[in-house]
């Protein structure tokens, strides 16, 4: 196992940690992703709509889900081939609007560490290595 890393960085009037993950489309075509670190989102992965076609996913299923803003929407779910800790991982995707996020479902396992100041480093950590 790898330990995943990256960096917090200002946004706007923000701090934000965000990190890279490679991902591989249902049309075998490879996409390198800048997602937002997001502790309260119980998913996988989001991406936008946009890039769910790119990459050519099959949609698996609609469910609802719980905005950050306290909006219900309905979402297009799909599944990705993600590059994670050294593994080629199956994990599910919400098809949403905004940056894209790397939520709990794919930082269950791993402990995750920030030094939050503008440039700090993020650590993405298997439980195995610590």
């Amino acid at each position: 196992m790898m330990t995943e890393r990256g960096r917090v960085r200002q946004f706007g009037d923000h701090l934000i940690g965000t990190c890279v993950i490679h991902l591989v489309g249902d049309n075998g075509v490879p996409a390198r992703v800048e997602v937002m670190v997001d502790s309260g989102f119980a998913g996988h992965l989001s991406l936008q709509p946009k890039l769910v076609d790119e990459l050519q996913l099959l949609r698996i299923r609609t469910e609802r889900v719980f905005l950050a803003d306290g909006r219900t929407v309905n979402c297009d779910m799909y599944r990705v081939q993600a590059h994670w800790q050294e593994d080629l991982r199956t994990v599910e995707v919400a098809s949403l609007n905004g940056h894209p996020l790397i939520g709990m479902g794919l930082l269950q396992g791993s402990e995750l560490r920030m030094m939050v100041e503008d440039g700090g480093v993020i650590e993405v950590t298997p439980f195995g290595e610590l």
